[in-house]
């Protein structure tokens, strides 16, 4: 604090170093001695206030000093007069000995050649459009110059004088934006605006032009010859091409090679760099349908190298023939980069005059391997056999990779990560996939498909449909024999229980009533848990006449799965939650399905998270693999059941298949209800006509139960005196009604 010591201003101060410093500041606090001493004399009524001692601080307060304030002002004044009379006496001195003075305008630099300064700046195809004023220099100290558009200065000779003043070109700074902005709006400018795409000039390092060019033509001279000192003209076109490989390798001031995967856009506001945009996320967004356009809309990244690079390698559109060409091509010419590397500076080697080494193997000249057909393959073999994502980090898997491409390099970068795997690549695979299927969707029927391939299909589709129409009737009358010895209540009631399906499709029969479902679910709720509901009537009536939000459809959409939704309503409605949860699980869908592939679905959820899963699935759906799941059935069943599956058109035309299908799911999940299948074979055994079937009466169904199951009790005198009602004691579970009459239509019945 010497310099703040020594000032001048301290003489009308006092620092005050019981109060300490300014709190985060060295400054101490101080107080005027004027006004202390002012105060002592009783000329101050209020005792002054310390203020910092900082000098801005002491100079205002020595301006509005209530004893000193007039005096100093005028001190100052004076003072301020005393320095310009010595500035101008000093100024005056300075004229009268200088010999020779210098006057004019303001002294511009100058280029140093025909283009100026910077080529970049006069090279521009802008400039063919503008007049640059050379001769003014450059703008300040930039390296630009002034520009006059050549159309308003045409227009401006061209006018008549009373119009001139109206039309005094504009100058403009010659940078690529302005005069670029200014032809967009010029009205004299009838023509197309250049390109965006910078020229590029090229330079080749450290070596002189010259002598690159003397050592092609050297070489090629060689080669061909001369005729009387003169080279043909064949070989100049070729010195040329030759010098222009050359130069394409060399470095370049104006344009990286990253430049050819992205369109440069407008500048970036106060950069140098430009705004690059990636040629494939273009191309993507431009191929998409209009619904994804929105989510697949090209970003803009900052136009240097590394911005780009970053870019390249975590773009999903870049096709992965081109990330597996240059790793390959990486590893093959590691031992060529090595070679040039260690070439002097002073053998220069065309690159139209490499070859390839003739003595190397011809496996370096293979093409390179696909890396998108072998990550796929390996899709394919995880879905096939249900291994894991660490499966490709095994030693096996790296052995196996080692053995069918054997350069190490090369499979090592083939072979990726279990991350890799599980991440980028499954999530290209499955959203190249997503995006094919959703192009065939954008496919237009082709209008050359004739009448007759038309009206073939129509005719194969129509006869598939009669044969299998033709076994309709015995499956039918199958279903009525069984439906009439199952316990009807109990599947209508979970029928209608089941927020998917309601009372869809169920005519208006005894059972499916109002009052009777409501009844039936008291009576069932009683039998399975041991209780009798409060409430649990006025809840079945009113979720079946959907009176509550709760029980609408719009609220049950809102639960992909259904045990989702049973929680939500056993906060409110308890009994019959429980009770849908209970019939819910009697459904043979969930039960079948859960019994098949709970080996599976255990192994897969040990494998795979649930979007992987779902990812893996939808795979497994497009490319046709089959779930490898053990079932109980033989060889037949699984062959018919896989021919019914494929999408091929034969399987679609063979009914029997359908028709054997649907008898063997009948047969399974009437089996895990316990029906007796011998009935309905003795049934139907030498029965030839279908009125013969109808005949039969549900007592008759019932005899032959009794009958299959061993002799009947012996008949006793007083039975017919019983006091027993002559119903059943279960006569809410055993109302009976049709399929016919329960379904509103026949194929509902099937």
């Amino acid at each position: 604090m010497g310099r703040g010591c020594t000032m001048d201003e301290w003489a009308h101060f006092q620092k005050l170093p019981e109060e300490g410093r300014v709190p985060n500041s060295s400054y101490w606090y101080v107080m005027c001695r004027h006004c202390m001493l002012a105060y002592e004399q009783k000329q101050l009524q209020n005792a002054p206030a310390k203020i910092t001692g900082r000098r801005s601080a002491m100079h205002a307060h020595l301006k509005a000093c209530p004893i000193y304030g007039a005096e100093y002002n005028m001190e100052q004044q004076a003072k301020a007069e005393v320095d310009a009379q010595e500035a101008e006496d000093t100024a005056t001195d300075l004229t009268d000995a200088s010999t020779t003075t210098t006057t004019g305008k303001k002294r511009k630099r100058r280029t140093s050649g025909l283009r100026g300064g910077r080529g970049k700046h006069c090279m521009m195809e802008e400039w063919e459009h503008f007049n640059r004023l050379q001769e003014d220099g450059y703008i300040g100290k930039s390296n630009f110059f002034h520009a006059i558009c050549r159309y308003c200065q045409q227009a401006y000779d061209e006018a008549s004088e009373d119009q001139k003043p109206l039309l005094v070109p504009e100058k403009l700074v010659g940078r690529r934006e302005k005069l670029r902005k200014h032809l967009v709006h010029c009205s004299n400018f009838k023509g197309e605006l250049p390109s965006l795409e910078r020229q590029i000039r090229h330079r080749i390092g450290d070596i002189p032009h010259s002598a690159v060019i003397s050592t092609l033509a050297a070489k090629v001279t060689a080669e061909t010859g001369t005729v009387d000192g003169m080279v043909d003209p064949a070989v100049g076109v070729v010195v040329a091409q030759t010098n222009t490989a050359a130069g394409s390798t060399g470095s370049t001031r104006m344009m990286l090679d990253e430049w050819q995967y992205f369109t440069r856009m407008e500048r970036k506001k106060d950069s140098a760099y430009y705004h690059a945009r990636c040629n494939f996320c273009q191309q993507a967004y431009e191929n998409a349908p209009e619904s994804l356009k929105a989510s697949m809309e090209p970003p803009y990244v900052t136009g240097r190298k590394s911005n780009m690079q970053t870019h390249l390698a975590k773009c999903p559109h870049i096709p992965q023939e081109l990330v597996s060409t240059k790793t390959y091509n990486a590893g093959l010419n590691h031992s060529s980069e090595t070679e040039a590397a260690t070439t002097p500076p002073d053998a220069i080697v065309p690159l139209a005059a490499k070859r390839i080494n003739q003595d190397a193997p011809q496996t370096l000249q293979a093409a390179s391997p696909d890396g998108s057909t072998v990550h796929r393959a390996l899709v394919e073999l995880l879905l096939e056999h249900h291994l894991p994502f660490d499966w490709v980090e095994s030693a096996s898997a790296k052995k196996l990779f080692c053995a069918l491409v054997p350069m190490p390099t090369v499979a090592n970068a083939l072979m990726p990560s279990t991350i890799g795997l599980r991440t980028y690549i499954l999530d290209e695979i499955h959203n190249a996939t997503l995006a094919s299927e959703l192009t065939k969707l954008q496919e237009l029927v082709p209008l050359e498909l004739a009448a007759s391939a038309f009206s073939a299909c129509v005719t194969n589709a129509l006869g598939a449909l009669f044969v299998a129409a033709d076994g309709i009737i015995t499956v039918q009358l199958a279903l009525e024999v069984v439906w009439a010895q199952l316990e009807q209540p109990l599947f209508v009631l979970a029928h209608a229980l089941d927020p998917r399906l309601r009372l869809r499709n169920l005519g208006s029969t005894e059972i499916t009533k109002l009052s009777a479902l409501s009844d039936v679910s008291v009576a069932y709720f009683i039998s399975l848990f041991g209780r009798k509901p409060s409430s649990l009537r006025g809840e079945v009536t009113a979720y079946l006449h959907t009176s509550q939000r709760a029980f609408t459809s719009d609220v049950i959409s809102e639960f992909p799965v259904v045990d989702d939704y049973f929680r939500y309503l056993s906060d409110n409605h308890p009994s019959l939650a429980m009770l849908m949860q209970v019939l819910h699980s009697f459904s043979p869908v969930s039960t079948a399905k859960h019994s098949v592939q709970e080996g599976a679905m255990k192994t897969a959820a040990d494998n795979y998270t649930r979007e992987e899963q779902q990812k893996l699935e939808y795979l497994r759906d497009r490319w046709g693999l089959a779930p490898t799941l053990e079932t109980d059935g033989g060889d037949e069943t699984k062959g018919r059941i896989a021919a019914h599956n494929s999408r091929s058109g034969a399987a679609l035309l063979n009914a029997g298949v359908v028709v054997d299908e649907w008898k063997e799911a009948l047969e399974a999940k009437l089996h895990m209800r316990g029906v007796d299948f011998a009935l309905l074979d003795d049934k139907f055994d030498g029965i030839d006509d279908v009125d013969i079937v109808s005949d039969y009466s549900e007592q008759d169904a019932m005899n032959r139960v009794a009958s299959a199951h061993g002799p009947k009790l012996p008949s006793l005198a007083l039975d017919d005196k019983m006091t027993f009602p002559s119903a059943s004691l279960r006569e809410p579970f055993s109302k009976k009604v049709l399929l016919k009459d329960l379904f509103k239509t026949v194929e509902a019945t099937i």
